[in-house]
């Protein structure tokens, strides 16, 4: 077989026969708003519907002790891998202080007034953005 070249049956198990997949006759291509729909739903569908399952055993079995105390646990993880990313992602942050100015701003919006993420981001976002044009970051 020469170099580049793809295998045969690699070919078939890809639906490049007849532009189709061989018994389910899918088109071989998605594109457009299709497209998007179905890989925005291949992305969000599972995990979603892991979480729900999780949630109604949750509800099913909530008062179990041992339970409660594995959840506290797993939410514990949770906020240390949090943590953790947003020290990573503070150590990118270019090295200006309107950068730390937005971060705290961020930071006190959220955790200080509980104001909820989404409404901190439309806020702060459009500033940051705004700032890094006019002083090039």
């Amino acid at each position: 077989m020469r170099r580049g070249a793809v295998h045969p049956e690699v070919k078939f198990a890809a639906g490049q026969q007849g532009g189709q997949f061989p018994e389910r006759g899918l088109p071989r291509e998605a594109g457009g708003a299709a497209g998007a729909a179905a890989a925005l739903a291949g992305l969000f569908v599972p995990p979603l519907l892991v979480f729900i399952a999780i949630a109604m055993l949750y509800r099913q079995f909530a008062d179990i002790a041992w339970l409660k105390r594995v959840f506290v646990g797993i939410a514990a993880a949770a906020a240390g891998l949090i943590l953790g990313m947003g020290l990573k992602l503070a150590a990118a942050l270019p090295r200006k202080a309107w950068a730390g100015a937005i971060a705290l701003a961020a930071l006190g919006a959220a955790v200080v007034a509980r104001v909820p993420l989404p409404w901190v981001v439309l806020a702060l976002a459009p500033v940051g953005i705004l700032c890094a044009w006019k002083w090039r970051a």
